[in-house]
């Protein structure tokens, strides 16, 4: 495993727990609060790519309030939700450095149907989010 892996690795695992406290009760985050704790570390607080870890990268996080303009001036909520879940890799990403959030917020959630459904109400909110943040 190399240096930046377990970098990525300590992010998540710290992203999903607080202290000694346990996991945190994701259910009342807002989207933008999710971005902040998920996404922010590479991202950018305001989502341009440029996150305190993101010149640890072979390839810089993609400006993410450029979304719909990449896609036309549409932003295609399918295709991000299916890139934060881990159903489709970014390719722009380079080597697998996005954490599978969808793995990681199911993992947190715990393993019932209804863990599931929570978890897939954080990614929507997080599309949510993105969706809001677009450029115009």
């Amino acid at each position: 495993m190399t240096l930046r892996s377990y970098w990525m690795v300590a992010l998540v695992l710290s992203a999903l727990s607080t202290g000694t406290s346990g996991a945190v009760d994701l259910e009342r985050y807002s989207g933008g609060q999710l971005y902040q704790r998920f996404c922010a570390a590479c991202h950018g607080m305001q989502a341009h790519g440029d996150g305190p870890v993101a010149n640890s990268f072979k390839v810089p996080p993609p400006d993410l309030t450029l979304i719909a303009k990449r896609h036309g001036g549409k932003f295609p909520a399918a295709d991000v939700r299916r890139t934060i879940d881990g159903r489709s890799k970014v390719v722009s990403h380079g080597e697998s450095n996005m954490p599978v959030w969808g793995e990681d917020f199911t993992y947190a959630e715990g393993s019932t149907p209804e863990a599931r459904q929570r978890a897939e109400s954080i990614i929507s909110r997080l599309v949510d989010y993105l969706a809001s943040i677009q450029a115009h």
